[in-house]
């Protein structure tokens, strides 16, 4: 099976006590390495046995055909580490998902409310079956980044680099990083080839509109429909929940969960729509579990309000309108953490001085999806 991307705070908060409490030389995942995507005919079925801690949507319904959120979402999936996330349209040629679905860096976005359709071509189709879905298929050039993600991670691997070097770490250090607010986890990717047909960008909620405790909003996604067994369809599925506190941070919503219905694993990035008049408006950006101790998606959820940040928007979509630099293939993909090996995902751009930072974006260059070039 394919893993999937929504980190838990919870799981990544009782990881790095238990490594406090067993020794300094466990390497636990940061939240980058906690999201990697998924999937590329022929390399991609021997690693989808792996493990991810991500979120999908629990309690809902299938998002019907031509209806407008489907008409807004997309399935992101890495080639290489066979995980999956989700993304929403806001541009014509951008989709903002999650930072921590960055994963390798090598990714392709699946515009079909059928991900699993989409999927099993992919791994096992004929090269006619291919052909055909090939136009609901495009591979991002480039992603901007927000800076407060990369400094939570830059964070979390000084944390990992005091265990391995046998230093004891408080439980209070640990929570003061991975329960921090305002993380910073969006990433805008940008595309060529325009959108497929039947798909359009999304309505942004306006920035005057103010979001209240109680309040009802929609989420999305292609994830788990049961945190507990992991069962999934990879269909879009679509549920209604209540904030539970719409300033958890500057630019981030707490979504209560506690009713059986919210995100799980594989709903990373995914929208969250509050509705005016019978019309869904964008703001939200699925982020990570919170107060979820048993990961199963029956607590909190933490979304990044994309509205509230949208000075950074604006300045991430001017610098991607930008001419794009060469692609990259020096970077080699795996989990993608800051503090994992000199040539991998994140850390291998940054070591290799492929991070542009200007104007409060952190532009990433991306690795082209090998899957779309084949003959």
């Amino acid at each position: 099976m394919k893993t999937r991307s929504l980190k838990t705070t919870g799981t990544l908060e009782a990881s790095l006590k238990q490594s406090v409490k067993k020794s300094a030389g466990f390497l636990f995942a940061s939240a980058l390495a906690l999201a990697s995507l998924a999937c590329q005919r022929g390399q991609v079925a021997d690693s989808f046995n792996g493990q991810a801690n991500d979120q999908g949507i629990i309690g809902g319904s299938v998002v019907a055909d031509g209806h407008q959120i489907a008409k807004n979402t997309v399935a992101i999936f890495d080639v290489e580490a066979g995980a999956s996330c989700t993304g929403s349209i806001i541009a014509e040629d951008l989709v903002i998902t999650a930072g921590h679905c960055l994963g390798s860096g090598k990714l392709l976005l699946a515009f079909d409310r059928n991900f699993d359709q989409i999927l099993e071509v992919v791994m096992n189709g004929t090269e006619e079956q291919f052909q055909a879905i090939q136009p609901k298929l495009r591979g991002p050039s480039r992603a901007a980044m927000h800076p407060n993600y990369i400094e939570f991670n830059k964070q979390i691997a000084a944390l990992e680099e005091r265990l391995q070097a046998g230093e004891q770490v408080s439980e209070e250090e640990i929570s003061a990083v991975v329960e921090s607010t305002d993380q910073g986890d969006m990433l805008l990717l940008k595309f060529d080839g325009g959108l497929p047909a039947g798909f359009e960008p999304a309505k942004l909620l306006a920035q005057d509109i103010q979001l209240a405790i109680g309040g009802d909003v929609t989420l999305a996604g292609y994830g788990y429909t049961n945190g507990v067994t992991h069962a999934s369809d990879d269909k879009l599925r679509q549920v209604s929940v209540k904030i539970e506190n719409p300033t958890h941070g500057a630019f981030e919503v707490l979504m209560n969960q506690k009713s059986g219905k919210g995100a799980c694993h594989g709903d990373s990035g995914g929208p969250a729509f509050f509705a005016i008049n019978g019309v869904n408006y964008l703001f939200g950006v699925t982020s990570r579990g919170y107060k979820d101790d048993a990961d199963d998606c029956s607590q909190f959820a933490v979304y990044s309000n994309m509205v509230a940040a949208h000075d950074w928007m604006e300045s991430a979509k001017q610098e991607l309108a930008q001419p794009a630099p060469p692609p990259v293939d020096e970077v080699q993909p795996d989990s993608g953490v800051i503090g994992g090996p000199a040539n991998s995902g994140l850390r291998g751009a940054l070591n290799a001085g492929l991070l542009q930072h200007r104007n409060n974006v952190v532009l990433f260059p991306l690795r082209s999806p090998g899957v779309l070039n084949r003959h």
